[in-house]
């Protein structure tokens, strides 16, 4: 009995190890310089995933679909939090000068997640994905600056682009980065609309306690 009770034992710890070595193989998570860079609260706990092959080993430019983000939230004991974002451009007209801005669509919880809260205005919240005749989007400091003046003034505004208007409810400050540094606009997004099943997800998750 002792020895088959070792031998169980054994090969639980074996099948545990191929699991481990698996997963490796198909996602590798790294820290991002770009988080510690910011002061993002606990910035060492947060990751970004590299989607792999699980045969080959090549990455796949760190690109998942929804149902990929759906299996990752379900792992609450390692993971607090994982939501998706992708790199977007817009152009705004209207008021101001034309400009193309540098812009990220991201899912609801995202900003809370970082940890990072607007200057002025809200966060983004599951009703926002619900809206089909404007994006709500927040916008950094000194969009608002330019293109309203005082920033406080911007909450609430909308900010016309060539594709669909924008409904600011929030402005971040000033320090705030994400993804690269270089967005000025976040767009509140739906990780399964079809522009995130043409393109797929870029994932950012933050790692439990513990």
């Amino acid at each position: 009995m002792r020895e088959m009770a070792r031998n169980r034992h054994e090969l639980q710890l074996g099948l545990l190890a191929l699991a481990l070595a698996a997963t490796t193989i198909v996602f590798s998570a790294a820290d991002s310089l770009v988080f510690r860079r910011v002061a993002y609260p606990a910035a060492d706990r947060l990751i970004t995933f590299d989607t792999r092959d699980a045969k080959t080993g090549r990455s796949g430019g760190g690109f998942a679909s929804a149902s990929v983000l759906d299996e990752w939230r379900k792992q609450t004991d390692l993971l607090s939090g994982v939501h998706g974002h992708l790199y977007k451009t817009i152009f705004l007209v209207g008021s101001g000068e034309p400009e193309l801005v540098p812009a990220a669509d991201v899912t609801v919880g995202l900003i809370d997640m970082l940890g990072v809260r607007p200057r002025w205005g809200r966060t983004f919240s599951a009703d926002d994905t619900q809206q089909t005749d404007v994006h709500t989007v927040l916008i950094a400091e000194a969009i608002a600056r330019q293109r309203f003046g005082d920033p406080a003034r911007a909450v609430g505004q909308r900010i016309e682009t060539t594709a669909e208007p924008l409904q600011v409810v929030g402005v971040m400050p000033a320090s705030f980065r994400f993804p690269d540094g270089s967005q000025r606009i976040w767009r509140v997004f739906d990780p399964r609309g079809p522009l995130a099943q043409n393109m797929g997800i870029s994932l950012i998750a933050r790692i439990a306690d513990g």
